[in-house]
Order: structure tokens, then C-alpha cells, then sequence
């Protein structure tokens, strides 16, 4: 009978631990920690008594360390077997929702950033960055890789097995105009012949801070050069 009564207890307790277990593996969990982690991120730096300046840099370090965290549970979703489709988009939806972040963030950004004191002094860096190679958008919605080549900017959507094709005009050394000329992106198609205004901000070692203007509005943007 005790053999009976252990092998039952045995066999719900390990239920129970499978059960917590995959909870704590499960998507939805690890989207609710990054939300509450963007969330409270960004709160912490929009109360405080700092100057807009500041806080837009502050603001940057909020969406690298969420780039890292969605980047982190696809991971661990992935070696657990889970499904990470869509967990950046719904990452977003979710933070959106719980603290309006990004609608903040762009409030916050419509004063339009002036060019770094370094890049002033040298504003030679900033072709050099972006001409030829690989890069990646930091804190997009949706993971973009991006390829310089010559006067092209090749944008590629790769959830959405998709990409736009950009033509490049400089208008001075640190800005410059993106002309959609091409792409596969269904949601793109009808925007083909639209510019957008592109203004670097700043160069820190592999990443560049710059404003993007668009008819909707003005965005910050990050984005990192990779090998």
C-alpha cells in the first residue's frame, strides 16, 4: 500500500514540476518579463528630473538592453523546443500596452537631436561607417538586416523573407535621402518612389544613433555594424 501511495504522490509531483517548469519556459512568461522590464526601464527615466537630452541617450540603453532580453528568450525558448515565432512583435504589442513606451519615446524625440561635438569636429566618420557592409537595426519591432553596397541599402526583413531596396543620395556628410525603389515586402509596395530623410546623430564604436524622418514623423534609430 505505501508503494501505491508513493508511486501516486511521486507521479503528481512530478506533474507539478512539469507543469511549472514549462510555465517558466513558456513564451507568454518571458514575454511579460520583457515587457515589465521595458517597462520599468523607460518609467524610471521619463520621471526623472533630467533634461530631454539626457534622457533620449538614457532612453537608446533602455532599447539596447531590450534588444538583448528578446534576443535572450528566443534562446531559451528555442533549447526548450518552444515556438519564438513573432515573440519580438508581441514583445512590443505588450509593452505598448502596459506603458505606451514607444508612444512616449517618439513624443519625446519630436525636438529634432542635434549632431555629437565628435562627429562635428570629424563629420568624415559617418561615410565611413556606412560605406559598404553589414548592419542590424537595434530595437526594431521586426529583426532587419541592412547591406550597404555602393549607392544601395538593401533592408532585409527576415521573419518576413523579405527586402527593400534603397536608393542612396548624400546631401551633406552626416545626412541623407533613401529612396524606396525597390522590394518583395508586400506591406512596401505602394510606397515605392517614397523618400526618407535620414540624420546621423552619433558614432560610438560599432553602433550609430540617427534620426529617421518620415511623413509620419521623426524616429530615433540604432543600428550596429556587424562582421
Amino acid at each position: 500500500m505505501s508503494n501505491y501511495y508513493f508511486s501516486r504522490n511521486y507521479a503528481i509531483a512530478s506533474s507539478i514540476l512539469l507543469l511549472i517548469f514549462s510555465f517558466g519556459c513558456s513564451p507568454q512568461r518571458e514575454i511579460n518579463k520583457i515587457s515589465k522590464k521595458a517597462c520599468s526601464c523607460g518609467t524610471k527615466i521619463l520621471s526623472s528630473d533630467v533634461d530631454n537630452t539626457t534622457k533620449k541617450i538614457q532612453m537608446d540603453d533602455c532599447l539596447f538592453g531590450l534588444d538583448r532580453d528578446i534576443k535572450s528568450a528566443e534562446q531559451i525558448l528555442q533549447a526548450k523546443g518552444k515556438d519564438v515565432n513573432n515573440i519580438r512583435s508581441l514583445s512590443y504589442q505588450k509593452i505598448e500596452k502596459s506603458c505606451k513606451l514607444f508612444s512616449t519615446l517618439a513624443v519625446l524625440h519630436k525636438e529634432k537631436r542635434k549632431i555629437s561635438d565628435s562627429l562635428s569636429k570629424n563629420p568624415s566618420l559617418c561615410k565611413e561607417f556606412l560605406t559598404d557592409g553589414n548592419y542590424r537595426v537595434v530595437g526594431s519591432n521586426v529583426p532587419i538586416e541592412v547591406v550597404r553596397k555602393g549607392n544601395l541599402n538593401i533592408a532585409r526583413f527576415t521573419d518576413l523573407n523579405c527586402e527593400t531596396i534603397y536608393k542612396i543620395t548624400w546631401v551633406n556628410e552626416c545626412s541623407y535621402y533613401l529612396e524606396l525603389i525597390e522590394t518583395d515586402c508586400e506591406d512596401f509596395k505602394e510606397s515605392i518612389g517614397l523618400t526618407i530623410y535620414i540624420r546621423i546623430i552619433e558614432i560610438i564604436d560599432d553602433t550609430i544613433h540617427y534620426d529617421l524622418d518620415a511623413e509620419t514623423g521623426t524616429y530615433p534609430q540604432i543600428m550596429r555594424k556587424v562582421e
